[in-house]
This record gives structure tokens, sequence and C-alpha cells, in this order.
């Protein structure tokens, strides 16, 4: 098991290294894992990484709950100064159960169940959880190096209601009636 932090550790199973071209000025090593562990020890463990693609993202640990189960391939070269940007990571992440509170104002983010896939410099993310307990759908990528530019938004979307809107606090029963889709687009730019 891996140390994220006091008292939070993330299992590790079936791991398996392999390093090919020895005779290589730079070896390649491959190392394949699963992970399993508390959603807050695995953000825990990647805000410390200050190129991550959630470093900064400010949402307390203590507001985070869910579950984490991941397989992995990590593919980086050996020797001095490896930087993020040279780690190629394949696999698939997925958050069960998770939650968030005061994730939009006082309203909490609950029954996520969210897969990360992790493609080529990024990680595209999918899935579907309760906000203020409405049904709602998040879709997003995350680089795995931030651009100088900020970063990629995340899109929150969902169908609402009347009940809804109420549920939510959104106010216009006198102009809109109704289903009425609606986005919400996050992302945090440079010096945010």
């Amino acid at each position: 098991s891996l140390t994220a932090g006091p008292g939070r550790k993330i299992a590790l199973r079936g791991n398996r290294a392999t390093v090919v071209e020895l005779d290589s000025a730079r070896p390649i090593a491959e190392i394949a894992l699963r992970a399993q562990a508390p959603l807050a020890a695995v953000v825990d463990l990647l805000e410390r990484d200050a190129e991550s693609p959630i470093k900064g993202h400010g949402i307390a640990l203590t507001r985070i709950e869910g579950k984490t189960d991941a397989q992995l391939k990590l593919t980086m070269p050996l020797g001095d100064n490896v930087s993020a940007s040279d780690i190629r990571i394949d696999g698939r992440a997925r958050i069960l159960d998770g939650r968030v509170k005061n994730v939009i104002g006082t309203h909490d983010l609950s029954g996520g169940a969210f897969t990360f896939d992790f493609v080529e410099k990024g990680i595209d993310l999918k899935g579907d959880a309760l906000l203020a307990g409405v049904n709602t759908r998040v879709v997003g990528h995350l680089p795995i190096v931030q651009p100088e530019s900020g970063t990629s938004p995340i899109t929150i979307s969902a169908r609402l209601d009347n009940a809804d809107r109420q549920q939510l606090g959104i106010e216009l029963e006198s102009m809109v009636q109704g289903d009425i889709p609606v986005q919400i687009t996050l992302q945090r730019g440079t010096g945010d």
C-alpha cells in the first residue's frame, strides 16, 4: 500500500514493473498497477504534485467522500530530470459513491459515478451525479500538464423541470415553465 497522508492509504494490487531498452541512454520503465482507496486519499496524493491536473481545485479534503478503483499503466524514462510531461499514463479510474459537500454554493454533489479515461496527455472525464438532488451529467477533459492559457472546461449539464429549479433555488416560475436544458461550464483561468 501507499501512504497518501495521515490515516490515508491507497491499496495497490497486481503490480508489475518492467524495464525495456536497457542498453539505451534512457531506459523505459513500464509500471502496471491496480489501486483502490478512499477518494480523499487519492486527492491528497495528487495535490502534492505541482503539475497535477487537480492542483489548487479549492475543495477541502474534509468535504470529499467516495471510493476509487483504478487500473493504470505508466510508461516513463528512467534517469534524472523526469517530469510529468515525460510520463505516459494509460488506463481507467472510477469514482463510486462520490460526494462533495458544498460543491456549488451550499449544494452538495452526491451519488457520483465518474469514469476517468487516460488518453494522450490528458484525462477524459464522464459521469453522473445528483446536485442538490437533481440528476446531472458531468463531462470534461483535464490536461496532464496544465497549458499556460488556463485549463480545459468541465461541463455540468441537466434538464431542469419546475421542481428541479425550485430544489436548486432558481425561481423563474413566472417566466419559464416545463423542462429546460441547462449547461454550466467551469473553467479556471491562469492566476485564478
